[in-house]
């Protein structure tokens, strides 16, 4: 919105701290993440949350299992962690199945519906 002074509405340092705070967290749909971004979102909001268990239905859903990540890396083969799950939470793709394996890289680039697993 052109011209909008939302500084009627909301402290400016308390947005840009509220979003620096979110920003490094990981959401996904269902997890610790998204409880955590939940909990600040909700010291200047009143948010009505409730709990709903995995496996229920919902319209033409259905509430899929958590999903959370403690970290993620691919090792170069100079021994270098590249893609850091820690340093950057956009280098996996939500919902992604673990693994532990050697990779050439022509395997690495190739398509792995095998390997990423994304739950709908």
């Amino acid at each position: 919105m052109k011209n909008f002074d939302y500084t009627k509405f909301a402290d400016e340092k308390l947005l840009k701290y509220q979003f620096n705070k979110l920003y490094k967290i990981c959401r996904s749909i269902l997890g610790q993440g998204f409880r955590e971004s939940l909990n600040i979102i909700g010291q200047n909001v009143d948010l009505n949350k409730k709990k709903i268990k995995s496996g229920t239905k919902v319209l033409d859903w259905t509430v899929p299992d958590e999903w959370n990540i403690r970290d993620a890396f691919i090792i170069s083969p100079s021994e270098k962690k590249i893609a850091e799950f820690k340093k950057n939470n956009l280098h996996v793709v939500g919902y992604s199945t673990p693994i532990n394996k050697t990779m050439d890289l022509e395997e690495l680039k190739s398509p792995k519906p095998n390997l990423i697993k994304i739950k709908g």
